[in-house]
């Protein structure tokens, strides 16, 4: 039975996984193959082997949509639907930015996240080449006269609309902006979209950390309290978790490391004290306020230690900077014996 749902399993994978590959390969080598115009599409079919019968109905076929699909869609109608076409191409280009692997973001997604908007980019980029040749196609036949006027002059030559779908693009994207401003969201809204995300590439926020049991409540208020009062300014390592680490969180650590060095006995008093009260702390802090709150009244304390460690520390700063960071006790009796301390 292990067996069979291993296989079960190995199938199943193979499948999602190959399907989105199989289909990306399409449309890649759809979009690298070159269009056919319809005089080379009849001359090959005047070539082939079959009845003239069936070439016959093929060509008339093909006649018969060009001049469908040619006559009900104006020139000016394409170069919109271009344009609208950018706004998701440069969309999914930022997604693929955003979500990369290797370029520092923390949440490995793989390169299976990528597939999807690879592939809208390609289809994009197929049915424009294929409408702007399609047109010209059908302009080579019908021998279309071009008119005076320099706006008719300019949406006759296919070639033309990419230039001009970049050109509408920007008030279509003005007017996109209008109305998600009148319904409520910011102007900045569409770039806080991808800024306003944590461990991603283009992310400018700091994820909430994993508390563990035995968390530091001061933690829980550098990472639960608003950017603007409590001031994070890195992320660090505590017992194993990422941690949130403001100024002070920093001092108040490089202080309990002061007092472990000069009076072993007192730390262990201070430290069951603070182990003791401080969780329940930290279990009622659960509001941002609260954690702004907790952070104000820390201040006072925090000046205690800032002024004890720079009465018993030659180098206060550099103990300061190294807290919480991956083995920064091991590094600071390295340091000391370096100096001579």
């Amino acid at each position: 039975m292990d067996l069979l749902a291993n296989i079960i399993i190995d199938l199943l994978a193979i499948i999602i996984i190959g399907i989105p590959i199989l289909l990306t390969i399409m449309n890649l080598f759809y979009l690298a193959k070159p269009y056919v115009k319809w005089n080379k599409k009849k001359r090959r079919l005047n070539e082939s082997d079959e009845s003239q019968s069936d070439i016959s109905l093929q060509v008339m076929q093909e006649d018969t949509n060009l001049k469908r699909n040619q006559r009900k869609t104006p020139p000016l109608i394409m170069v919109l639907a271009m344009a609208v076409l950018y706004p998701e191409i440069v969309s999914c280009l930022i997604f693929m930015i955003h979500v990369m692997p290797g370029f520092g973001a923390k949440v490995d997604v793989g390169l299976f996240w990528l597939i999807l908007p690879f592939n809208l980019i390609v289809i994009a980029c197929t049915l424009i080449r294929d409408k702007i040749c399609e047109y010209k196609d059908w302009q080579d036949k019908e021998q279309i006269v071009v008119g005076n006027a320099w706006y008719d002059r300019i949406l006759s030559k296919s070639r033309n609309w990419p230039i001009l779908a970049l050109i509408l693009a920007l008030p279509l994207l003005g007017i996109i902006l209008g109305i998600s401003v009148l319904l409520g969201q910011k102007p900045d809204a569409l770039v806080k979209a991808w800024t306003e995300t944590a461990d991603w590439n283009l992310s400018t926020k700091v994820p909430p950390p994993d508390i563990p049991y035995e968390g530091h409540y001061l933690c829980t208020v550098a990472a639960g309290g608003h950017k603007k009062v409590v001031k994070p300014i890195r992320m660090g390592e505590r017992l194993g978790h990422r941690v949130v680490v403001n100024r002070q969180l920093e001092i108040a650590n490089a202080f309990e490391l002061v007092l472990e060095e000069k009076t072993p006995g007192l730390h262990k008093a201070v430290r069951g004290f603070y182990d003791r009260f401080g969780l329940p702390i930290a279990n009622r802090i659960r509001t941002k306020g609260a954690c702004d709150v907790v952070y104000v009244l820390m201040k006072p304390l925090e000046w205690v230690f800032l002024i004890v460690i720079y009465l018993t520390q030659s180098h206060p700063e550099d103990l300061i900077a190294i807290q919480y960071m991956p083995g920064y006790r091991k590094f600071w009796q390295e340091f000391k014996k370096e100096k001579g301390i």
